[in-house]
């Protein structure tokens, strides 16, 4: 029985994933696991309790270390180390489940807000904004809205899986995994989120640490190269030029242009 029960959680997973949760039937559910509708009832009366099983068993997997973390006596950027650690781990197991997850926000935010409370993540959010004002109050963090903080923080590290076909495709070197290139990206994630929240210590090295990110980007994309001798003080002119000449490029060296570029960022790679 818990077998069949595994097996209707695995494939009704797998389903909202690929056709979403509203073009995805109990009966789709049932014809994958290869049981009767009947059946699947008697394990799960509707597809609502299915989803909020699948959500759980994603947040429950994952929210206990987290609270782990936030509650140890060590500085906040260990503790933001090792939880970017926790979440790109899941992502790299359910590399799927970005997408998954912005598609249901688009789909019906109050569905998806209504299932967590439910799984009293309310509680958990309220333990990450008391950790926030409690570093601010104590100067050890910027004075950063939490909007702020939340949008930055998770724009970083759900983006590379998004757009994993158009990373892999076009930023990867010559054998190297995208799980390796994650690594990478996660001390990216600490740098900005150091740029973003740690107090200004006034020796102007948060300035050239910045410049030393960009150009280690610059360098890692070949058609960029051209900027490498950019200056750290034309930066912000620079940056801003940067998304229109990425896609300028993929135009002209892509035999069928945007085509690739939309399909390579919109498209989950399975592999």
């Amino acid at each position: 029985m818990e077998n069949i029960e595994q097996q209707i959680i695995a494939c009704a997973h797998r389903l909202f994933v690929e056709k979403g949760y509203v073009n995805t039937s109990m009966s789709d559910i049932a014809a994958a696991v290869g049981i009767t509708r009947p059946a699947m009832h008697y394990y799960f009366r509707t597809k609502e309790r299915l989803f909020q099983v699948i959500f759980g068993d994603i947040v429950q997997e994952v929210i206990p270390r987290i609270h782990g973390i936030l509650a140890s006596d060590t500085p906040f950027m260990e503790r933001l180390d090792r939880i970017v650690g926790e979440y790109l781990a899941m992502f790299l197991k359910n590399p799927d489940l970005p997408y998954f997850l912005l598609s249901e926000i688009q789909r019906d935010t109050g569905h998806l807000i209504q299932v967590a409370r439910e799984l009293k993540i309310d509680g958990y959010i309220a333990d990450i904004r008391k950790t926030v004002e409690r570093e601010i109050e104590t100067g050890r963090m910027r004075n950063v809205p939490l909007r702020v903080i939340f949008l930055t923080l998770y724009s970083l590290m759900v983006t590379p899986f998004l757009m994993k076909n158009l990373t892999t495709t076009l930023m990867l070197e010559s054998e190297e995994r995208f799980a390796d290139f994650m690594q990478e990206w996660k001390r990216n994630i600490l740098s900005q989120m150091g740029h973003l929240l740690c107090p200004d210590d006034g020796s102007g090295n948060d300035h050239i640490a910045l410049g030393h990110d960009v150009r280690q980007f610059l360098h890692r994309v070949p058609f960029l190269n051209r900027f490498q001798d950019v200056g750290v003080e034309q930066f912000g002119g620079f940056l801003p030029c940067l998304a229109e000449i990425f896609v300028r490029q993929i135009i002209e060296d892509f035999p069928h242009g945007i085509d690739v570029f939309h399909r390579n960022t919109f498209e989950l790679s399975h592999a």
